[in-house]
């Protein structure tokens, strides 16, 4: 099972300077790789405006958030970059954000922290999501900077809209579903910054 870190990823450190406590993140990277086969071309192709693809992996440091499933987890990919890039913009004025995905089904819960840094945390129980409880051992969770998770996010998500758009240029012009995606992709490069 994947715990909350690995015995390689350092632990968030909490400094004191005067009477607050800063949280320092160890540099720590994210990456999101979905797999662009075949089966979601075909998809694309046909006019889904939500296909469901598979999401390879989800990595913060050594932590891997899909688990350990060697096949990943399979989602419907505009939902699953709304519901992140989402989070993100709400995690900018300091609240606490889950969306649910279908896989399991999860609960994607983006936690702000002090020190520029937001809790990922992939919860199997709805309970503990909605009510701000912490993750358990066998929930893979993961402390990321804002600036490494916010451009993980944008990337992926504006590599899946360019997937997109080269099979199928009309769908994105047309659907509702990617114009807002691309609204979300630039609200949060805007919120956070982002050339």
């Amino acid at each position: 099972m994947v715990g909350l870190q690995k015995e390689n990823q350092k632990p968030p450190v909490k400094e004191h300077i005067g009477s607050h406590k800063l949280l320092t993140i160890p540099e720590i990277t994210m990456e999101i790789d979905i797999r662009y086969d075949d089966e979601l071309r075909k998809k694309v192709r046909d006019g889904a405006t939500d296909p469901p693809g598979w999401v390879d992996v989800i990595t913060c440091g050594e932590t891997d958030l899909t688990g350990d499933s060697d096949d990943g987890m399979k989602e419907y990919l505009t939902s699953f970059f709304t519901g992140l890039l989402q989070g993100l913009e709400e995690c900018t004025d300091g609240e606490r954000t889950v969306f649910r995905t279908v896989n399991g089904p999860i609960y994607v819960v983006l936690e702000p922290l002090e020190g520029e840094a937001i809790r990922v945390w992939f919860c199997y129980r709805k309970n503990a999501a909605e009510t701000g409880g912490e993750p358990e051992p066998y929930e893979p969770a993961a402390i990321i900077g804002n600036e490494e998770l916010v451009q993980a996010v944008v990337e992926a998500a504006g590599d899946f809209l360019e997937f997109v758009e080269d099979v199928n240029p009309e769908l994105v012009a047309d659907s509702y579903d990617y114009q807002g995606l691309r609204e979300d992709i630039e609200a949060v490069r805007k919120r956070y910054e982002l050339n």
